[in-house]
């Protein structure tokens, strides 16, 4: 993930994908999020191997807006590949919604063009995310055993010097691609060659880490919040969650203003969902809930993507906290 230079609150959002595009649509292409100002756009890209061979294809770029005229500063996201040869050459359109949606207040191979970005330091550059990156992972067949470990850590110690950006980098403990120590290796050769990041191993995620990025947004927000802050960017990614109201009780099914249809059909879902959980109401009848990682900012984010309408709260957790 790289951050350029900003020139108003907000900010817009390339999610790039890092895959050849074949088919000029992608399949099952889901609703586009209103209140992001999502656009899909297919750009042709044309690249040539080690023998000189070239080929030119469709790459999807995905684009979330703030509302307004701007100009924004701008974040692109690159996102990683799939393991497998068969897989690579089918990619589907990564859109990161509920990430991306945390921006608008790079991942594994992503996660290595970001350092790349860094070290050749394009112009209105301010700074850099490295989530996960890395690149030689099978964690079907070599789980937590990269190959080409030290020879990504050579190419970093040797480009590290021309890197003028502080970077975060952030890896989990558990990550099957790379394992524990790669990353430490490879943080260990950026620094040494003059390079400067802050390195974060967060714990185990799930049954692997190297989806932290999609799956454990609770731990990793924080670090990332601040790194921003130091950039200028201190507006808070989401509402703080109100006290309790008194409003109702949780389970208090004549009070939640919404259909009859919604109670039954959402509304009682979110209220047998495992903590942590969270459940937000909008305009015209929208709604959403969720549950676990990031409950209260995916539960807004369902509730306002269709409609693109700013949604409130009810409840989260145990507690209902709806105001009128």
């Amino acid at each position: 993930m790289k951050l350029f230079k900003p020139c108003l609150t907000g900010l817009l959002i390339w999610v790039l994908c890092t895959g050849w595009q074949v088919s000029a649509q992608t399949p099952q292409e889901p609703y586009l999020a209103k209140d992001l100002n999502e656009e899909i756009h297919r750009i042709d890209v044309t690249v040539k191997d080690l023998y000189n061979r070239s080929e030119t294809r469709k790459i999807p770029l995905t684009v979330f807006k703030p509302d307004g005229e701007g100009p924004f500063p701008l974040v692109i996201l690159n996102h990683g590949r799939a393991s497998s040869p068969e897989k690579r050459a089918q990619p589907l359109r990564y859109r990161y919604e509920q990430q991306a949606r945390w921006w608008v207040v790079g991942q594994s191979v992503g996660g290595l063009t970001a350092v790349a970005t860094v070290w050749r330091n394009p112009p209105g550059l301010q700074g850099g995310i490295n989530f996960a990156g890395g690149t030689g992972g099978d964690p079907v067949t070599r789980p937590g055993q990269s190959c080409g470990v030290n020879q990504i850590a050579r190419l970093w110690k040797n480009k590290a010097k021309d890197a003028q950006t502080d970077m975060l980098w952030l890896y989990w403990e558990n990550d099957l691609f790379w394992g524990p120590q790669a990353p430490r290796d490879w943080h260990q050769a950026w620094t040494e060659g003059g390079g400067r990041a802050q390195f974060h191993q967060l714990p185990v995620a799930g049954k692997d880490g190297h989806s932290g990025f999609t799956s454990d947004m609770d731990h990793w927000v924080p670090l990332v919040d601040a790194y921003l802050a130091k950039a200028g960017y201190t507006q808070p990614a989401l509402p703080p969650i109100p006290d309790a109201s008194g409003f109702a009780e949780l389970t208090d099914l004549t009070k939640v203003p919404i259909s009859a249809e919604a109670i039954q059909k959402i509304y009682t879902r979110f209220v047998s969902s495992p903590l942590p959980r969270a459940f937000a109401i909008g305009p015209n009848g929208a709604v959403g809930y969720a549950y676990g990682d990031w409950a209260v900012g995916r539960a807004l984010g369902f509730c306002q993507a269709r409609r693109g309408a700013p949604c409130k709260l009810y409840a989260v957790d145990h507690q209902v906290v709806w105001r009128h």
